[in-house]
């Protein structure tokens, strides 16, 4: 046996060990395209993947919850999932001594998260997903709307462009160059802020701005999210936005429920 021969052996072996030495993800109980109850916790589970239409998703509990519906813990990491219409990308969040409804009604698909201790979540959008659903609709009437609407994110804030329609004595039908930053109202919703609309590299005037920017906001609307949660704060990165409580949500080692669409 030559000594490039050897070498490769060597380097294989040593591949095999490092792959078996590496622990790999096993849940408790996993589904794949759809829920087929086994316990309790799998219907609150179902009922997330009916609500949220999600790509993948991870539920962990501490424990089963008591007879009221009451949880310790539940932690639940979503990706690819819907809100309003809007695919979002990522979303976690986690409940402590969350109160839900009487389990008996979960079988039906009635589930309601009545109140939390503690609600923390982060939810990540994407330049893309925001701009596929502005993109494939026209926000307002036909006489007062937006078209073709297009944002960027970055550090900096949100710029963009749109068609946007107006009827004044006639209706004018201008592109409009759009720079502002986002806030959260509520608790619930995401709003544009400090909105300047550009025509030409010219202030539009502020009545016109008003009409417009009543068309588009709330960007984002998360009043449908069955969850006590309330938004805080608003991080801008390159081609995302992340929308997080005032803590961040924690992982920890419990009872998993893992699926796959």
């Amino acid at each position: 046996m030559d000594i490039l021969t050897k070498t490769l052996n060597i380097v294989l072996i040593m591949a095999l060990c490092l792959l078996f030495s590496i622990p790999a993800f096993s849940a408790d109980f996993s589904y794949r395209g759809n829920v087929e109850p086994a316990d309790i916790t799998a219907q609150l589970l179902r009922f997330y993947i009916e609500k949220f239409n999600p790509e993948s998703a991870e539920l962990i509990i501490e424990e089963e919850p008591d007879e009221t519906g009451l949880f310790k813990n539940v932690y639940m990491d979503i990706a690819g999932c819907n809100i309003s219409g809007v695919r979002i990308d990522r979303m976690t969040f986690q409940l402590v001594h969350a109160q839900f409804n009487n389990p008996e009604e979960w079988a039906s698909g009635k589930v309601e998260c009545i109140s939390a201790m503690e609600a923390l979540a982060v939810c990540r959008l994407l330049e893309d997903d925001i701009n596929a659903d502005l993109q494939k609709r026209v926000i307002g009437d036909g006489d007062d709307s937006w078209r073709n609407l297009k944002l960027r994110i970055s550090p900096n804030g949100i710029n963009g462009s749109g068609e946007y329609s107006v009827k004044l004595l006639f209706t004018f039908n201008i592109l409009i160059e759009v720079e502002s930053k986002l806030r959260i109202a509520g608790g619930k919703e995401i709003w544009l802020e400090d909105t300047n609309l550009k025509l030409n590299r010219l202030d539009v005037p502020e009545y016109i701005t008003n009409m417009a920017l009543d068309k588009i906001q709330p960007l984002l609307d998360i009043k449908t999210v069955p969850l006590p949660l309330r938004l805080h704060r608003v991080i801008l990165k390159e081609k995302e936005a992340l929308f997080e409580t005032r803590l961040p949500p924690g992982k920890f080692e419990g009872i998993t429920y893992a699926y796959v669409k």
